[in-house]
């Protein structure tokens, strides 16, 4: 895991890749990408898409967020587009922009607070 001064300097430069794929993908994309060290941070939640042709027609999609090491990019980008299958998906949807801003959020470490907690201590 990095530390909150490295995460801060990875996302800097960092990338964020969108996807929108057929319903009950995305988990399995998570779970392939999550021990990836490039891969910043990931989520996917469900929502609902209609086709363009057809308004009457609503079906639901899963939609993914990962934000991304910028010189790994291409690479997770590839690994997503093959994990969800979007060539295999009608109205499957990829991009990756620069993330424009971000926050680091942390935990102190509580081991060093309270001596019981120390591994082997």
């Amino acid at each position: 895991m990095n530390s909150l001064a490295e995460y801060s300097n990875l996302t800097q430069n960092a990338k964020v890749i969108s996807c929108v794929m057929e319903r009950g993908h995305a988990e399995g994309v998570v779970e392939a990408l999550y021990q990836k060290k490039h891969v910043l941070s990931i989520e996917y939640s469900t929502g609902r898409k209609q086709h363009v042709m057809s308004r009457k027609e609503w079906f639901e999609v899963d939609m993914l967020t990962a934000v991304v090491s910028s010189e790994y990019a291409e690479e997770v980008f590839s690994d997503i587009y093959h994990l969800a299958k979007i060539a295999n998906t009608e109205g499957g949807v990829m991009y990756q922009t620069n993330l424009l801003i971000s926050s680091t959020n942390g935990l102190p470490d509580l081991t060093e607070m309270l001596p019981e907690l120390k591994p082997n201590g």
